[in-house]
């Protein structure tokens, strides 16, 4: 029954899905395009492929990630008003504004 419900879930938000081009910040100082998710469990989200939108969450992965953010707080706020003052920040913002 469950399973049923889930995927009931999942094909009502694929009909509402509707792709928003977006960038973000790739690895090696790049601008990399994204989709932005508008449904699914990752509602919100910038992802790198549409079906990502409907991945699972590792709970495992998520658990270790905010003990991890709670337990370095000061410094991530440090790094990213540094970020922000980036040349490539700036520029994958612009592009994120011209593409709604």
């Amino acid at each position: 029954m469950e399973l049923i419900r889930e995927l009931q879930t999942i094909l009502e938000d694929i009909d509402n899905l509707s792709e928003k081009l977006a960038y973000k910040r790739g690895s090696k100082n790049n601008i990399v395009r994204a989709v932005r998710c508008t449904a699914g469990k990752r509602k919100g989200k910038r992802v790198p492929k549409v079906s990502d939108c409907f991945k699972r969450k590792n709970f495992k992965l998520s658990r270790a990630a905010r003990k991890n953010m709670k337990k370095t707080r000061i410094q991530r706020l440090r790094t990213s008003k540094k970020t922000r003052k980036t040349a490539l920040y700036k520029a994958v913002k612009k592009l994120n504004k011209n593409s709604v």
